[in-house]
């Protein structure tokens, strides 16, 4: 009981230090000076970038470290640590030269000490580790591209031999085993943030997961970790890094992360106005004026189907369903929550400097034909010798969009079909359990990725079991996606990734229904605080406050 109160007592101390700090700090006018604060959902696993999967784990990580690039607020990849980039004519050798002001900084640095730079042999040090197989990283088939990355991930060859050295202090070299097209992106991805060797042998084991475990060279740094699982008073800290604030101004003066169990909770702190900001896929919030909202259609709404039922065992039903669905029949009921999808795509997803949606437009993919929706309902029910269907219902999970629009789906499939198809609403961890066992039918399924890229969108058609095309479409999509990974010109993927989007348009396992907006909503007196809404990270580094 002691130890409980010891650390309530530390918690709220700390916090009104703060408060104190930034009543008297910066100028206020420039909106900076201000400490932000934000409802992470569930206690981030771990602050390693190199092992890091979840949301929260990657909203507090990308804002304590910098890598060599990032993203920046349109989607497009920019220079962070890198100063300059050269590529050979073949297109399998970058050589990235570093700026000489990004600093190291752990919470228990000595203020007035000579402050460590971050080198070339950091990032060298952080590739290795993805592919020491005693890290267990889960990146290091992302970055396969990479000379004798198959080898080190199929046991073959060791880790050191990967092909990234430090030509310098200042200067890294990657060597791939094919020119890849995406490469700068998936060196803005957390995984690629840099480690310094000194400070994670220091650890002795513990890198990432608690306070004092923590070396960034980001925005902000660590100075306070305080998780109890059976307590309510969960909070990280993070402080501005007066070093790497000189290259880049750091606006806010300190951020307070709570860490709250579930998004329920992380709505009512900022109702409450405990947090500044909030990530929802509820729009009710757009339509209240004491709030300024950035909608982005990164998700895309589409039903896929249980490989137990007839559904997902019948690939003419699942024909039948997908032609038979006229998207002109429900435009108009459509809110500003979404709008009518045809492609697995959102057009949230970025390439080459436009929406990706902008240089593959959904006209060209033919998705509707009532005649062939017939013939194929007859197919269906020939191969199961039966003269009908029986009913089904669409399994979703309450409160992520209206439904409205989907009774007026499944009237046209009753009409056309004679099939009855019901919607059934259930809480958003009945849903989860569900689709995981796979008890359900049909179910309206939220497709998105964790960058914003199309090959990650694509990709999690071959990675996620709830999303499984037949064997013969999973190998035709696996073959187009290695032959966009190893092009050297970005324009020449736009046509494999159309013939991406119609192999899995043909297989009928996902019918896309509706583009879903992801929300950043904040006060109108806070600016410029950023969501990634695919990875769902939240950056706070230029984000500011002014006084109404």
């Amino acid at each position: 009981m002691k130890q409980r109160i010891s650390a309530l007592f530390l918690c709220v101390f700390y916090i009104l230090t703060l408060f104190m700090m930034t009543a008297c700090s910066d100028d206020r006018g420039s909106g900076a000076g201000y400490l932000f604060s934000y409802t992470l959902v569930r206690n981030p696993k771990s602050l390693d970038p190199q092992l890091a999967e979840d949301v929260s784990s990657k909203t507090v990580i990308g804002n304590l470290f910098a890598g060599l690039y990032r993203l920046d607020k349109t989607g497009n990849v920019t220079p962070d640590v890198a100063s300059d980039c050269t590529v050979s004519s073949d297109g399998r050798i970058y050589t990235i030269t570093l700026r000489q002001n990004s600093y190291w900084r752990a919470r228990n640095d000595d203020e007035d000490a000579e402050p460590i730079a971050v080198t070339a042999h950091d990032f060298v040090f952080a590739f290795r580790r993805m592919f020491n197989p005693e890290i267990r990283s889960p990146y290091g088939a992302q970055f396969s591209c990479l000379e004798h990355a198959e080898e080190i991930l199929s046991g073959t060859a060791s880790y050191e031999t990967l092909g990234v050295r430090a030509v310098s202090d200042y200067e890294i070299e990657f060597t791939l085993a094919y020119p890849n097209a995406n490469f700068l992106s998936l060196l803005a991805t957390t995984a690629a943030m840099p480690c310094s060797s000194a400070f994670f042998d220091s650890t002795k084991g513990r890198y990432g997961l608690d306070e004092d475990s923590v070396c960034s060279n980001g925005a902000f740094y660590l100075t306070k970790w305080f998780y109890d699982a059976y307590g309510k008073d969960n909070v990280i800290y993070l402080k501005r890094s007066s070093e790497n604030s000189k290259h880049e101004t750091v606006y806010p003066s300190n951020l307070v992360f709570y860490i709250a169990k579930d998004e329920a909770e992380a709505a009512a702190n900022f109702s409450a106005e405990k947090t500044d900001c909030l990530v929802t896929t509820n729009a009710s919030y757009s339509a209240d004026s004491a709030y300024s909202v950035t909608a982005a259609p990164s998700q895309t709404l589409g039903l896929i189907f249980s490989p137990d039922s007839v559904y997902g065992q019948n690939a003419a039903l699942r024909k039948a369903l997908s032609l038979g669905l006229k998207r002109s029949d429900y435009q108009s009921e459509l809110t500003e929550d979404v709008q009518s999808a045809c492609a697995p795509v959102p057009p949230a997803v970025s390439l080459l400097g436009k929406g990706y949606r902008e240089l593959v437009a959904e006209n060209s993919f033919k998705t509707e034909d009532e005649a062939a929706a017939k013939e194929a309902y007859q197919q269906a029910l020939e191969s199961l010798g039966t003269s009908s269907v029986d009913s089904a219902q669409i399994l979703v999970p309450a409160g992520l969009t209206d439904y409205t629009v989907l009774h007026t789906i499944t009237r046209r499939w009753s009409l056309l079909f004679g099939i009855s198809v019901g919607i059934e609403e259930v809480t958003a961890a009945e849903y989860a359990s569900r689709l995981e066992s796979g008890n359900y039918t049909i179910a309206l399924y939220a497709l998105s990725a964790d960058q914003c890229s199309v090959p990650a969108v694509l990709n999690e058609f071959l990675q996620t079991p709830e999303l499984a095309l037949s064997d013969s479409s999973s190998a035709e999509l696996a073959a187009l996606l290695d032959e966009t990974r190893s092009l050297e010109n970005l324009n020449d993927s736009i046509e494999l990734y159309r013939k991406a989007e119609q192999i899995i348009l043909a297989d009928h396992s996902f019918l896309p229904l509706f583009y879903k907006n992801v929300y950043l909503v904040t006060r109108p007196q806070n600016e410029d605080i950023r969501l990634e809404p695919f990875s769902g990270q939240v950056y706070f580094q230029n984000a500011k406050f002014f006084e109404e």
